[in-house]
Parts: structure tokens; C-alpha cells; sequence
């Protein structure tokens, strides 16, 4: 969002500073003069792909033609930035970041996933010795032997499963009911057409020399589709960036996820020793399957609307109303819990 908005602002400047010289020199009739200079060109070359920066990054392009779009991204931003020693200077700091991240990522070592699909939509990686990788951060997991760019990079939320197993992972497809049983709501109220979530033991056993670390992933149409074809792949893991911040103990913390974006509410969750609760959308029954035997939360504490979106405007007016329910009165402020 900030790179977003940054964009949007530099563009703006971009438009003012073209129109302002333009009208200026030509009033003093330097236009014709000036334009010559290589500076004044590739000052033009430099506007023209700002402009064209913005509309060939709608969330479309990026979803659909990503290659492509990082590609041109790239290229329009070198323009963008002039001519000469500015262009250097910025193709050797994009090169040392490129070549640093890689670096990071190759320190840590080539680790072994293990992949098990989900259902159509969603997989689980599994690696071990990768501790490295922070609670409540992110990773950029390569899998070089999927794709001849093997550059190529994509960040995840690391799962924790809250297990200490060694040697046992899910599977779904072959899981058996322990008997256990958790109820899932198709609305944000929770109130219509429950449904019965059964809790699954491990069955699948992988070859685990440390407690493994978890990513679950949504297929799309890129490196990710590929992934369940395959039951193991060599993987590159450059961690870990934006560690979580603790809340306070005394604030209540209500998360609101969508789908496999419980990865990033998770970590909150399990650290947080006060009053919560997770309000989570999901259209996939076997993904609250994998998820939701090891997200530690009591029956009050978790809401699923399976298939269908949360109404959010709704959810929020019944949970906080005039904030009396968690404990907050009128004006924002904690309300006392103590009587008298």
C-alpha cells in the first residue's frame, strides 16, 4: 500500500513538474533550445514511463501477466530515474539487493519440502531444519528446480502448528476422525446452518530430522500451480522479515482473515494472552480442516464463514457495538472490570 501510494504521489509530481517547465520555458521562448539537451529527452523518455507505470500495474496485469508486468516494472522504473549517473546508480542498488537476498537465501542452505495438497485450491510445505525462519514473519521461499528463473521468489506467512512432533505431518485425503469436533458457520453470525468440522490425527510420515516449519499456499496459475505435482522439491528459504508486535496483554485482539491469509493472523493469535477472537472466511472445508485443529483457539474465541465473505460493516457493529462487550466504554477508554 505505501509502495502504491508513493507511486501515485511521484506520478502527481511528475505531471506538475512536466506541465510547470513546459509552460515556463516556452513563455521565455527556451524551448526550443533546451529541448535539445540530452536531459530534457530523457526527461520526457522518463515522464512517459512513469505514466505508463500506473496503468500497467492494476491488480489484472499483476495477477495474470505477473512475468511480464515484472519485467516492464522494472524496466520503466530505470527510465524513470534519468539518464547517466542516475541510471547507474540505481541498476547497482537494485543489483545489490538482488544479489544480497540471494546470498541470504543460499547461507541458509538448500533445504527439502514436503508438499501435500490440500484440496484444488491450497497446498501444505513442509521443511525441516529452518528454524532460522521467525515466528510471525514472513519467507521468500525459491524453488529453483521449477522454473528456469530461479530467481524467482514468493513471500509466505510461516504457520506455527504448535506441535513438537519430529516425523508426522497431515493428510487430509487419508486422515481418519480422532472424534473431535468443532462447529463452522456458513454466516458471520454464526447462527445459521452450522456445520461439523472433524478433527484429523497424523497419518502421513515424513522423513523429519527437526520439528518442521509450515507455509500453506494457495495455487494460482504461475510456480505455484506446479507445486502439487510433486511430492518433494529442493527449496531455498530467505527469512525473515516483518516480525509481528506484540499487543499488550490487556487489549483484546479481534482478527478478521480471508482463506489461506489465516497464515498471518495465526502467529498473533498463539502469542496473545488476552481476550480475542478470530472472525476467519474460508471457501475451502479441507483448509479449516488442516488449520483449525492447531490454532489453539476455545469454541467462542473462533467464527468460520465457510463459502461465502463476511459481511464486515455487520460483524463489527455486533462485536463492538459501544465497545461494552470487550471492555471499552463510549469514548475508546478500557472500562473497569472491578466492581463497586
Amino acid at each position: 500500500m505505501a509502495h502504491e501510494l508513493i507511486a501515485y504521489i511521484a506520478t502527481t509530481g511528475a505531471i506538475l513538474h512536466s506541465i510547470l517547465f513546459l509552460s515556463t520555458d516556452t513563455k521565455v521562448n527556451e524551448h526550443s533550445c533546451k529541448s535539445e539537451f540530452p536531459y530534457w529527452y530523457w526527461g520526457i523518455v522518463a515522464a512517459l514511463a512513469m505514466y505508463l507505470l500506473i496503468p500497467t500495474s492494476g491488480l489484472w496485469i499483476r495477477q495474470t501477466l505477473y512475468e511480464f508486468f515484472l519485467g516492464w516494472h522494472i524496466a520503466f522504473s530505470a527510465f524513470t530515474l534519468g539518464y547517466e549517473t542516475w541510471i547507474y546508480v540505481a541498476i547497482a542498488v537494485w543489483g545489490f539487493n538482488r544479489i544480497t537476498r540471494l546470498l541470504r537465501a543460499l547461507r541458509n542452505g538448500i533445504k527439502m519440502a514436503c508438499i501435500i495438497p490440500i484440496d484444488d485450491r491450497y497446498v501444505k510445505v513442509e521443511s525441516s531444519d529452518a528454524e532460522f525462519v521467525k515466528p510471525g514473519g514472513h519467507a521468500y521461499l525459491y524453488f529453483p528446480t521449477l522454473t528456469w528463473r530461479i530467481w524467482e521468489s514468493h513471500p509466505f506467512f510461516r504457520y506455527l502448528d504448535g506441535s513438537t512432533r519430529t516425523s508426522s505431518t497431515i493428510d487430509i485425503e487419508k486422515s481418519k476422525p480422532t472424534g473431535s469436533a468443532s462447529p463452522i458457520s456458513d454466516s458471520t453470525s454464526g447462527a445459521n446452518k452450522p456445520h461439523r468440522v472433524i478433527g484429523h490425527s497424523p497419518q502421513h510420515k515424513a522423513p523429519y530430522t527437526s520439528p518442521p516449519i509450515t507455509f500453506y499456499i494457495r495455487k494460482k496459475s504461475g510456480l505455484t500451480a506446479s507445486l502439487a505435482f510433486h511430492c518433494t522439491l529442493p527449496v531455498l528459504i530467505e527469512s525473515t522479515y516483518g516480525i509481528c508486535t506484540p499487543i499488550p496483554p490487556s487489549s483484546t485482539l479481534l482478527c478478521i482473515a480471508g482463506g489461506v491469509g489465516i497464515t498471518a493472523h495465526q502467529p498473533l493469535l498463539a502469542a496473545h494472552p488476552g481476550p480475542k477472537k478470530l472472525f476467519w472466511g474460508a471457501r475451502s472445508e479441507a483448509l479449516v480442516r488442516a488449520v483449525q485443529p492447531v490454532l489453539g483457539l476455545a469454541d467462542g474465541e473462533i467464527e468460520v464463514a465457510l463459502g461465502r465473505r463476511l459481511d464486515l460493516r455487520v460483524l463489527l457493529e455486533e462485536e463492538l457495538g459501544d465497545g461494552s462487550k470487550y471492555g471499552y466504554g463510549r469514548g475508546g477508554e478500557r472500562a473497569s472490570r472491578h466492581g463497586g
